[in-house]
């Protein structure tokens, strides 16, 4: 069983796994949490981000600079990004 952690920058850290990129056409709401497990159980670390913020970014160049492998699933870019926002947000309260 793979232990991961879940960086949501704008909310608050929290735990899950990742290592491959994942594309989509669309993401239906109703399978946002299926989407965001297979996220957890292909990668090492996940970013649940936003282009437009900054603590977002910051992050990512930190990861970048420390040479870590990272998936950043965006919400505001993928199709229903907000239903995978809610799934995060849920599981992080």
């Amino acid at each position: 069983n793979s232990f991961c952690t879940l960086l949501n920058p704008c909310e608050a850290s929290v735990t899950f796994r990742p290592r491959h990129t994942h594309t989509m056409a669309s993401l239906d709401p109703d399978k946002a949490p299926q989407f965001f497990d297979s996220m957890c159980k292909k990668n090492k670390i996940v970013i649940v981000s936003a282009t437009y913020c900054s603590f977002c970014v910051k992050l990512k160049m930190l990861l970048i600079e420390m040479s870590e492998r990272f998936v950043t699933l965006e919400i505001d870019i993928i199709p229903n990004g907000r239903a995978l926002f809610a799934e995060v947000a849920q599981r992080t309260q």
